[in-house]
């Protein structure tokens, strides 16, 4: 889960003030009209595609421990009074 949140710090705090200091720059213009080899539209796409890599990754992430914690599999404790699986009295006794 560490990498989940880390992924989503960077994109936002790091990558995400990174991309809003290119688009200050660029004058409030939309980033379709600037050139193609323009280097604010060069480096405001490299950065896009290094949110998207890292969001992406958070993502993965994000997958593996769902799969891992829905693939574990419950055994009840052997002083436990009855058999049934979803008996959480002893559990949650105040």
């Amino acid at each position: 889960m560490l990498i989940v949140a880390s992924a989503c710090a960077v994109g936002e705090f790091v990558i995400g003030l990174m991309l809003m200091s290119v688009r200050a720059q660029m004058a409030g213009r939309p980033i379709d009209e600037l050139a193609i080899d323009d280097p604010l539209r060069v480096q405001f796409n490299t950065l896009h595609e290094y949110s998207v890599w890292v969001l992406l990754a958070g993502i993965a992430a994000a997958l593996i421990v769902f799969f891992i914690i829905a693939s574990r599999n419950f055994v009840p404790s052997k002083d436990s009074a009855s058999s049934d699986p979803y008996n959480f009295e002893k559990e949650f006794k105040i």
